[in-house]
């Protein structure tokens, strides 16, 4: 794999750069979720259904079973999904929003959407524009880095 000579302080400027991205908590503006509940609840409200296998959302999500099941009793309590066996196959569970979970779920959604409006509303235009491209070459990049060294450790 080819690669640039890079100057080591962009590589500390951008690790430092992520940190902080990081220590900024902007999911917390959701009140009484956390963050891996509000993750489940957003994966359910971006399907046409509002319901998925929980071995899918599982999948989908790279979490463990043990800790979709854990949520999943967590966010039954609050009354923000229901679950249920699928139908024709008992061993295959689904997960659906409740009517207060769909609710829930578009308010954490108006939420953030304000939150990113308000910060990407404070760039100038054209940084705005910039750091779109920049995000978006830098996104391909690691992909193909990420697949080429996969493919690599085979």
């Amino acid at each position: 794999m080819k690669t640039n000579k890079i100057d080591p302080e962009y590589l500390q400027a951008l690790g430092n750069m992520m940190h902080r991205m990081k220590g900024i908590r902007y999911w917390e503006l959701i009140r009484d979720m956390s963050s891996a509940e509000l993750v489940i609840l957003h994966a359910l409200g971006n399907t046409q259904t509002g319901s998925m296998q929980v071995g899918e959302l599982t999948e989908s999500l790279s979490m463990h079973p043990t800790s979709v099941s854990r949520l999943m009793n967590s966010l039954e309590k609050k009354g923000y999904v229901e679950r249920s066996l699928h139908e024709g196959n008992r061993r295959i569970t689904d997960v659906s929003l409740t009517e207060q979970g769909k609710k829930k779920s578009d308010d954490n959604n108006r939420i953030l959407n304000d939150y990113w409006m308000t910060v990407l509303a404070g760039l100038e235009k054209g940084n705005l524009k910039k750091l779109v491209l920049v995000s978006e070459e830098l996104v391909d990049r690691m992909e193909e880095v990420y697949l080429d060294m996969k493919s690599e450790m085979k």
